[in-house]
């Protein structure tokens, strides 16, 4: 049996955001994302976008302190030392913009 792999977060914004291409030429981009449990801790995670998501993007000019919420892909891939963990953005919606 399959599962489904739906991956919704809301935080910040926590880094500049990268533009770059595919090698098919389509627009792609990436940031890091901080989500804030309170007391607990802040968890950071690597949010990767593409196509019509990076356009909302540059449209709205995301830029750090911005509070998002994204839903997309929990993807693993091999680092450098060991297994990274992104989400690979479906859907983004920006709620308000940072200091």
């Amino acid at each position: 049996m399959k599962g489904i792999n739906v991956c919704s977060v809301a935080g910040h914004v926590a880094s500049d955001v990268l533009m770059a291409t595919t090698k098919g030429g389509d627009a792609a981009c990436s940031f890091r994302f901080a989500i804030d449990q309170g007391h607990k801790s802040t968890v950071f995670i690597r949010i990767n976008a593409y196509g019509g998501n990076v356009e909302v993007i540059k449209r709205r000019q995301m830029r750090k302190g911005d509070y998002a919420v994204i839903e997309g892909e929990l993807m693993n891939r091999q680092g450098h030392n060991d297994v990274i963990t992104e989400v690979r953005c479906e859907n983004i919606v920006i709620i308000s913009k940072g200091n």
